[in-house]
């Protein structure tokens, strides 16, 4: 983060999408502050309440956002290939259906786990301030 902090920003929630503008806007120079209601997860004892939230499938477009802020490289090495989505039919009858050609995939990822790095102190300009519902904003 640049050393001249420009202004102050204020996100209102800490989910992949809050998390990763915060990313952006740090890296920029801004201090940020990302209010969410929810318990911050990287705490070793609300870890239990990320197991119940199933795999984020992350494609090029995510990719590149992740290489924007440094961050593609260590996701990745923990993805899971996906070369296609099985199609269950009410018959009982399965199929698969490519995501691509051959040898295109999409990555299956850790939604909680990119959730944590994507907060993790690599990013200093970032704070969270847990548990501060927003009710109101003035623009």
């Amino acid at each position: 983060m640049d050393q001249d902090v420009k202004q102050t920003v204020a996100i209102v929630g800490a989910g992949l999408v809050g998390c990763l503008q915060a990313c952006y806007l740090a890296e920029r120079g801004y201090a940020v502050n990302i209010y969410e209601k929810r318990s911050d997860t990287r705490k070793k004892e609300n870890q239990q309440l990320t197991r119940i939230s199933i795999n984020l499938a992350l494609s090029t477009r995510g990719i590149e956002a992740l290489k924007e802020v440094g961050l593609a490289e260590t996701v990745l090495q923990r993805a899971i290939p996906m070369r296609a989505r099985m199609i269950h039919e009410l018959d009982g009858a399965c199929w698969s259906y490519a995501y691509g050609t051959k040898g295109q995939h999409i990555n299956s990822v850790e939604r909680a786990r990119l959730n944590q790095l994507l907060l993790a102190e690599y990013f200093p300009g970032l704070n969270r301030l847990d548990y501060a519902k927003c009710y109101k904003s003035s623009i």
